[in-house]
């Protein structure tokens, strides 16, 4: 009997002295606010830069070249709900690899486009496509995973990504432009949204804390016997649909594409 107290009390000690697993919450913030800037930066930021050149390159008209941007936004919007699907079923980093993938390759053949109709399915199609993949509605879905009580701050620190790439992307777009021309410019675009997208988000995006046995704000998880650890962290985590339906992701949204 004794012994087995002594056992007892010995794995007690041994259970107080482990250290708590770090909660990363906080890197999922960082991937989100990075994907915001890469998606804004191959979208919406630097489009300006590039209607002039490749209006002059495809003899067009700037309003022609600028009706991509109107199209991309529709085929962002349409993949909203897919790409729901597809992060509600945890395929979160898998989506995010992908969409780098897609929008930097489809940057990289359009800066070797030679028809006007080559271009704009390039980037309406393609880079459009993969920038919704790992945009801005994955980046919030991604951080209302990982927090509840802090949601608000967390969005708005990830959306902060949007504005930083409005300031910063048109001066380096411009930069490139000049010093190497339109398409080795959009070359370099592509390849940055890949070496950069393709091992942060393979590498370091989790989906759900309760995947990794977290739960969402760090929270300790305290459990009966025979209770799986990440009970009760599901009901904490907002499906797709309760994101949608959160105004604080819109009021950033609007903010954004008002400004």
């Amino acid at each position: 009997m004794m012994m087995k107290k002594m056992e007892s009390l010995e794995s007690a000690a041994a259970q107080q002295g482990e250290e708590k697993p770090a909660f990363h919450g906080r890197r999922m913030v960082g991937i989100a606010f990075l994907s915001n800037i890469l998606a804004s930066t191959i979208t919406l930021a630097t489009f300006g830069n590039f209607v002039d050149p490749v209006s002059e390159a495809f003899g067009t008209t700037r309003s022609t070249i600028s009706q991509g941007m109107a199209i991309a936004f529709v085929v962002i919007g349409l993949t909203g709900p897919f790409s729901g699907v597809l992060l509600d079923r945890g395929w979160a980093r898998s989506m995010m690899v992908v969409g780098s993938l897609m929008a930097g390759t489809g940057l990289i053949f359009l800066s070797q486009a030679q028809e006007l109709w080559q271009a704009g399915l390039l980037f309406c199609g393609v880079v459009g496509l993969g920038a919704a993949l790992f945009g801005i509605m994955p980046a919030m879905a991604l951080v209302s995973h990982w927090f509840v009580k802090q949601r608000g701050l967390a969005i708005g620190i990830s959306a902060a990504g949007l504005t930083i790439a409005g300031g910063v992307a048109p001066a380096a777009a411009e930069f490139l432009i000049e010093l190497y021309g339109w398409r080795t410019a959009l070359m370099i675009f592509g390849v940055g949204t890949i070496a950069i997208g393709v091992p942060v988000f393979g590498g370091l995006v989790i989906g759900r804390p309760e995947s990794i046995g977290q739960r969402p704000d760090g929270e300790s998880i305290s459990f009966e016997d025979g209770e799986r650890p990440d009970a009760g962290a599901e009901s904490a985590v907002l499906d797709m649909g309760e994101i949608a339906r959160d105004s604080r992701l819109w009021i950033v949204s609007i903010g954004f594409a008002s400004s």
